[in-house]
């Protein structure tokens, strides 16, 4: 009984710990696959009143050219080329966006101008 309890607990915590936003979280991690192998990541954090936000894509592979876009409630508000480093990553970040009344949705969109691969991902904060 007590294993079954334990196996319990400790998948509540991975399916709470897996970036689901919850009202009044100051951070919103989460990440997922892109339409080939590459991977995404968005963090949305508040920090003095304004967000922090990092969009990335994550090929694994140097030297590739991404189109990195960022909306926040539906507003363009970054648009851009970006050459994945060493580590294989393209990053879009943004400081001091606006903390706008009420819930704050944050989405991402990427593409890989050689591949064509595309990536995309939400988070409310």
């Amino acid at each position: 009984m007590r294993r079954s309890i334990v196996i319990v607990v400790g998948l509540l915590v991975v399916a709470l710990g897996s970036g689901t936003a919850r009202a009044g979280d100051p951070e919103v991690k989460r990440e997922g696959p892109c339409s080939g192998n590459s991977e995404w990541k968005l963090e949305v954090r508040l920090d003095d009143g304004a967000f922090r936000v990092r969009w990335e894509a994550d090929s694994g592979i140097p030297g590739q050219q991404w189109r990195l876009s960022l909306r926040h409630n539906g507003t363009l508000i970054a648009s851009t080329l970006r050459t994945t480093n060493a580590d294989g990553e393209a990053q879009l970040r943004l400081r001091g966006v606006e903390n706008l009344a009420g819930r704050d949705t944050f989405a991402g969109s990427a593409r890989n101008l050689r591949t064509g691969e595309t990536c995309a991902a939400s988070a409310s904060i």
